[in-house]
């Protein structure tokens, strides 16, 4: 699960070292307790969270079974004051000027679309062990159906 965080909707959490804040999440395992992951690793809790994407990632130029399925959510709000982790520490950056060269290869393809509220899914394929990304396609999803009463 990656959640894109941000209080003011022109910035953009990234952590030092490029990556996002991540939670494992397995089907399994509720949201609550990846958001209290969240909130271990980075100071924050994360508030009006809405599933944004769904992102498959392969590994040794594999097509098929992928190594890593991801959540991705936008979280339009974060309360707390961030700290310093074991994955890093965060730091904000202008949405136009996000350091996609210090990030993973595949952010650079999802990561503006999903901040732009457009719903998606990704596959992402790596050489090697996610050395170098070899080719992506990305699907834009419909915005859910809202339910009738």
């Amino acid at each position: 699960m990656r959640f894109c965080s941000s209080r003011n909707p022109k910035d953009f959490s990234v952590r030092e070292n490029g990556t996002l804040p991540a939670a494992r999440y397995y089907p399994m395992k509720s949201l609550r307790l990846a958001l209290l992951e969240i909130f271990e690793e980075t100071g924050l809790i994360v508030e009006n969270t809405e599933q944004i994407g769904l992102l498959h990632f392969y590994k040794n130029s594999q097509r098929e079974n992928p190594d890593w399925i991801v959540h991705a959510f936008l979280a339009c709000q974060s309360i707390g004051v961030p700290i310093d982790g074991r994955e890093g520490r965060l730091k904000r950056f202008k949405i136009d000027a996000l350091p996609f060269d210090e990030m993973w290869q595949d952010d650079q393809y999802w990561c503006r679309l999903a901040l732009e509220g457009t719903r998606l899914e990704g596959w992402f394929y790596f050489s090697g062990d996610f050395e170098n990304q070899i080719d992506h396609m990305i699907e834009v999803k419909p915005p859910p159906n809202p339910i009738e009463v």
